[in-house]
């Protein structure tokens, strides 16, 4: 999942932050694969996520709303040896897990 934020100026993106390009700016609202306020009904079944922070400035804590664990088995650098369990935390710009 590619989490961005964003911000537009009417129907269309607002490219008015170029001079923050290097520093990065905080969008007005969130897109998830392109989409905003996206929604998934998933039932029981694992499911396995890579999550991608795209913002540019913003710093996003992945979790459950129950706080229940769950297992990062890779990054950028590819699988991990095992799975690490873990809980709610936060993903700066760039790295994906």
């Amino acid at each position: 999942m590619k989490v961005q934020d964003v911000t537009f100026d009417g129907a269309t993106f607002d490219h008015g932050h170029r001079f923050l390009a290097d520093t990065g700016f905080l969008g007005e609202r969130t897109m998830v694969n392109g989409t905003l306020d996206p929604y998934a009904e998933v039932g029981d079944e694992r499911v396995r996520l890579r999550l991608l922070n795209a913002s540019t400035a913003r710093i996003y804590t992945f979790g459950f709303d129950d706080d229940r664990a769950f297992d990062l088995v890779g990054t950028d650098g590819g699988l991990l040896a095992a799975p690490l369990p873990r809980g709610a935390g936060p993903a700066g710009r760039g790295p994906g897990a």
